[in-house]
């Protein structure tokens, strides 16, 4: 039987196609020895399991997880394991992971990066970052818009409503989503960003800042 023909010439290779596996002694790489100790550590899925895995990590470890939270998809990190290591910022937080996980909410590159911030940031019960949460409240994206109401109902439950309506309040001005929301869960009487008042839905301005585009009726806020 004739060999299949190549439709390019084949490239010699000294040695053959193919090699004998190698074993590589990991104790020389002590730094991807932690990277891939970690990497299965954030490989959790089951909730429980991963918060054991997250009591797991080190000081050391932290740093690893820290700087798989910001690794985009042009590093090859799996998408899953990112979003556990944002997560794992949030268990435990020092004021350099809330930090990047303020800056992921708000700067993340795409709407899955910043929404899984913001679950993480509900999840810290502090009050020190409500601020990109309820922001979150008015983003386009569906997804987003459902981290961030999760964030808050996670906050609430850490803390209490009283206390997050204080807090919200101390804010001043606000989206228009996340007055509505706030007011539907805790009686919410704070004040709505003025671009707000008085949009419509013809109406070009404000209306990426207060979701006008998404919301129900001609007239948003009278």
């Amino acid at each position: 039987m004739n060999e299949p023909r190549h439709p390019e010439p084949q490239q010699e290779i000294a040695g053959g196609p193919s090699r004998r596996s190698t074993v590589v002694d990991r104790s020389s790489l002590p730094a991807i020895a932690g990277r891939e100790r970690v990497s299965s550590l954030l490989r959790t899925h089951d909730l429980v399991e991963a918060e054991r895995a997250f009591d797991e990590l080190t000081s050391a470890d932290r740093a690893i997880v820290r700087l798989i939270a910001r690794e985009s998809a042009a590093f090859g990190t799996e998408p899953s394991v990112r979003y556990s290591a944002i997560a794992a910022l949030a268990h435990n937080a020092s004021a350099e992971d809330l930090n990047l996980l303020t800056d992921l909410a708000r700067f993340g590159e795409d709407f899955y990066v910043r929404g899984h911030a913001l679950l993480a940031l509900g999840s810290t019960g502090t009050y020190a970052h409500l601020e990109p949460v309820l922001r979150g409240l008015n983003a386009e994206e569906p997804f987003k818009r459902a981290a961030a109401s999760m964030a808050l109902g996670a906050l609430a439950k850490r803390t209490s409503a009283e206390a997050l309506r204080a807090h919200a309040t101390a804010l001043g001005a606000m989206p228009l989503r996340a007055h509505r929301l706030l007011t539907r869960w805790f009686g919410f009487r704070g004040e709505v960003d003025p671009v707000c008042r008085g949009v419509s839905r013809q109406a070009g301005e404000g209306l990426d800042r207060c979701g006008g585009r998404l919301d129900v009726g001609a007239v948003l806020v009278q």
